[in-house]
């Protein structure tokens, strides 16, 4: 059920408008440089680890599109690195720190590549809990 447009007056954003997908729900966006970070609870750690390998390869590819070559290898290959632990045993909280910390500092203001790295370091924070 879709609840009506609400006034732009009463909303304040300017705009009015109603997204009607049925009984689709989730985040939703519009736009060329749109993106949309969902992080779903998961029960087991493989479930979790895969998550964290599809959010790395987009956040590499995301890095391809968006900064320059040499922080795009950068970024891909910290991102393999970080594959690499997700898939540990015991993955290293303070190893895992660090080569986000890399990344980000990588990224630089880049907005896709920023929401991605947010995204994986929150599927990083399930799997260590």
């Amino acid at each position: 059920m879709t609840e009506p447009a609400q006034p732009p007056e009463a909303r304040g954003d300017g705009s009015a408008s109603v997204v009607n997908y049925g009984s689709m729900t989730g985040p939703v966006a519009a736009g060329v440089q749109s993106h949309i970070s969902q992080v779903s609870h998961v029960s087991g750690k493989q479930e979790t680890v895969a998550q964290i390998e599809a959010a790395l390869r987009q956040l590499a590819a995301d890095a391809a599109s968006e900064l320059d070559a040499a922080n795009a290898a950068q970024v891909s290959d910290d991102a393999s690195r970080l594959a690499g632990e997700a898939r540990r045993p015991r993955p290293d909280r303070a190893w895992i720190s660090l080569l986000l910390g890399r990344i980000t500092t990588a990224a630089g203001s880049a907005s896709a590549v920023v929401e991605m790295i947010d995204r994986v370091r929150a599927l990083f924070d399930a799997l260590l809990h």
